[in-house]
């Protein structure tokens, strides 16, 4: 599974068996962490993968490009209609299972989260999607 990537004006050869970090896989999609060319962090990469992939991932840009400048919608890196993958910035995330590690958070930031996701999910609403 070898793509191209063009972000910020480079080019960039990604491999799924290059990433640092395999973060998800099915027969229609892996999801890996690879560090950038110039050592400037690292990126995560969504390939499709499997039949009509290139549907879906014409698809997803679409859809992304709805929810470009939506606050809490993370954005592609890359702006190359033709690369077989999007890419992100790895903004250092933590998931919501690794954030919470067992423990339900108190009940304020319990709430402010919750507000948070329901902004977030009237944005995307707002943006027809």
């Amino acid at each position: 599974m070898k793509s191209s990537l063009y972000g910020s004006g480079s080019h960039l050869s990604v491999s799924a068996q290059a990433a640092d970090d395999l973060l998800y896989q099915t027969e229609r999609t892996v999801v890996f962490r690879v560090a950038r060319a110039d050592g400037t962090g690292h990126l995560i990469c969504k390939q499709p993968i499997g039949p009509k992939a290139a549907t879906r991932l014409r698809h997803e840009r679409r859809i992304l490009e709805r929810l470009s400048g939506v606050k809490g919608v993370v954005q592609p890196c890359d702006k190359n209609s033709s690369a077989k993958l999007i890419a992100f910035d790895d903004g250092d995330f933590v998931s919501l299972a690794e954030a919470i590690q067992g423990k339900l958070p108190d009940i304020p930031a319990l709430l402010a989260l919750v507000l948070q996701l329901a902004d977030i999910i009237a944005a995307v609403h707002r943006a027809g999607v």
